[in-house]
């Protein structure tokens, strides 16, 4: 895979009505104590609607985050999920973000395609809950951060990023 369909994905995706958030440094502590920060960035705003077809959106987002991911780290492609993610490095903050962002969205994806009854988007919030582990409640501004914090991530490794940490 080269990177066309991920420079092709983000311009797709920037081309959208997905917005793109400020990010402001944000300490989240996470289960084990340990903490991860964000860091600031600009908006964006544009006429392809995918805001009201957030299954569409998260699953294009996880297409392009997994072949990003791929891309990167070529002993991952063709590893489980479980086996990728564990393979991730996790010793800076973006890494770190990386890591559990791309835990989230793969969660969101998979409900999307194997937990239909199980996903809702309601009010402005997508839940989503497979009645075992996964089980996830986030704002459409929450979305919009995930779907920044990955866009300008991918960005600056393949043209028109913006985020540093």
């Amino acid at each position: 895979m080269t990177n066309t369909f991920l420079t092709k994905t983000m311009n797709f995706l920037r081309g959208s009505d997905i917005s793109e958030r400020p990010l402001e440094i944000t300490p989240v502590e996470l289960e084990d104590g340990k903490l991860i920060e964000y860091i600031g960035s600009h908006v964006n705003f544009y006429e392809t609607p995918l805001k009201n077809n957030p299954e569409l959106s998260l699953i294009i987002l996880f297409s392009l985050v997994d072949a990003f991911t791929d891309l990167e780290h070529p002993d991952c492609e063709g590893k489980n999920f479980s086996d990728k993610i564990k393979a991730l490095p996790c010793t800076t903050k973006t890494e770190k973000c990386f890591k559990e962002c791309y835990r989230i969205i793969r969660v969101l994806r998979n409900g999307c395609i194997h937990g239909q009854s199980g996903f809702t988007f309601h009010n402005k919030k997508i839940s989503y809950s497979n009645g075992r582990k996964d089980n996830i409640d986030i704002s459409e501004l929450g979305i919009d951060y995930l779907f920044t914090f990955f866009l300008q991530i991918i960005g600056n490794n393949y043209g028109n990023g913006r985020l540093q940490i």
